[in-house]
């Protein structure tokens, strides 16, 4: 990784999931595989965005290490304050000739730093949505008050010392915690109305959470904090356009979960994130999509995946040259799976007629009968979307994978958690690693009815 070039090459491949190139000579998996989320992006946006939240502990040894911002810097920061900056950053990166070379002393954080200086020094924040100090405070107020502190003029992010101040600064502007965001202000908000209180009561109690890659596991509200889980369980900020209806998205047990962790001394700051594909809730900057199946084992539906045109398309191919060859053979039994109506079997089952035409010289039927040419480009599309497959196990398990992958490294993402959560306060915290996809019991796991994707997550993930 040499150049802006390089860069933006290795964003291309991604995005073109072309994963087993190579740049300078060195595998694409090798340079993002210390990166969570990297082999899942879809824009030079969201590669610098995986880049952003790398594990401190976990930074790749190269150039791309420098595109991380520290932990506890993101964790004072906003996201969508974090989102401006990554839009400007993006866009810089993208006006870079592609010959210019790599600057080797490039930080992130300063240039988070420097942003944030240009973009709100001199302003207050009172009314801008982006934050929410508690008091009128000012974003110029801590440049003034404290900026003399520091060696350099700012907090440099390289520096110990300077992490160290930096923070507790910010904790003594917010007097509280050390994340500044209008979403968790609406949120604190919603439980102090609902619970009837001035302050929000705090646990007594700690919870785990292993942080991003950590394994399955389990926990059991206490019971005296179980009344106020209970007591939030159904509530709901309002919509931003009024105060008359719930906001859509956030669902049964989300702002119990946020309570139960964010006000407890589990050593988790909680935000939400309600924005688009956002996971509902980040703990520590980790994804956590919820959940409350009312069970933690069986199909349970993850969603609709109509908008994942791709899949859809592929699906479509597969299933109608198995209705074709159904049509075609008397003796195959009929079967009434489509693309939005099957299991994993069914799926496995349409793979092998797939393969069966595909190994007949549809080339040379193609130049007399033009059906074959048609039938021929279409497993050739299949092929080249599950990037190439051998047997119909392979390609299903392939098929599977992707449709999981495109759903769940959205949100939560790969190395994030779904959690499942119970009025009764039994949850269930499901550790999703996407390369636990690739096996064969993915088949046995995996549903689809009426377009909605379900996955048995004990099996999968437990």
């Amino acid at each position: 990784m040499e150049t802006y070039g390089d860069l933006k090459n290795l964003i291309n491949l991604i995005k073109a999931q072309k994963k087993d190139s190579k740049i300078k000579g060195v595998a694409i998996d090798t340079i993002i595989g210390s990166i969570p989320g990297a082999s899942y992006v879809k824009s030079a946006f969201d590669f610098y965005k995986a880049a952003i939240k790398t594990p401190d502990d976990k930074r790749p040894d190269s150039w791309l290490s420098r595109l991380d911002v520290d932990d506890e810097m993101s964790a004072i920061v906003d996201d969508n304050v974090e989102n401006g900056f990554l839009k400007s950053a993006t866009k810089t990166f993208e006006k870079q000739p592609d010959d210019k070379e790599l600057n080797p002393d490039f930080d992130m954080n300063q240039e988070m730093i420097k942003y944030l200086d240009s973009k709100y020094s001199g302003r207050t924040l009172t009314g801008i949505p982006a934050f929410n100090l508690v008091k009128e405070d000012t974003f110029d107020k801590f440049l003034k008050q404290y900026s003399y502190k520091f060696d350099k003029g700012y907090p440099d992010m390289n520096n110990p010392k300077d992490k160290e101040m930096l923070l507790e600064f910010a904790y003594k502007l917010t007097e509280k915690k050390t994340v500044l965001n209008e979403g968790e202000k609406e949120y604190d908000d919603v439980i102090k109305k609902t619970l009837g209180v001035d302050e929000i009561p705090i646990s007594k109690n700690q919870y785990p959470f292993p942080g991003s890659g950590g394994s399955t596991f389990d926990i059991q509200v206490k019971s005296d904090d179980l009344d106020t889980w209970q007591k939030l369980w159904t509530a709901k900020p309002k919509k931003k356009t009024g105060d008359k209806t719930e906001t859509l998205g956030v669902g049964k047990g989300e702002l119990s979960l946020y309570w139960l962790y964010n006000y407890s001394d589990s050593g988790v700051t909680v935000t939400e994130g309600r924005d688009g594909d956002d996971p509902d809730l980040r703990f520590n900057g980790t994804g956590v999509e919820v959940k409350a199946y009312g069970k933690h084992s069986g199909k349970n539906n993850i969603g609709r995946f109509g908008a994942d045109k791709e899949n859809l398309k592929i699906l479509s191919v597969i299933f109608g040259i198995d209705a074709l060859a159904q049509v075609l053979d008397p003796d195959t039994k009929p079967r009434t799976t489509n693309p939005t109506n099957f299991t994993g079997d069914d799926l496995k089952n349409a793979m092998d007629q797939l393969m069966y035409l595909s190994s007949i010289n549809l080339s040379e039927l193609g130049s007399k009968y033009p059906i074959f040419k048609s039938i021929e480009a279409n497993i050739d599309l299949v092929q080249k979307g599950l990037e190439g497959f051998d047997n119909p196990e392979e390609g299903a398990i392939k098929m599977a994978k992707k449709m999981l992958t495109d759903k769940l490294g959205r949100k939560p993402t790969n190395g994030g958690f779904l959690a499942n959560v119970m009025l009764n306060g039994d949850c269930k915290f499901f550790s999703i690693i996407l390369d636990k996809l690739s096996t064969p019991e993915v088949l046995d796991n995996i549903s689809v009815k009426q377009s909605s994707l379900g996955l048995d997550f004990e099996k999968t993930f437990g």
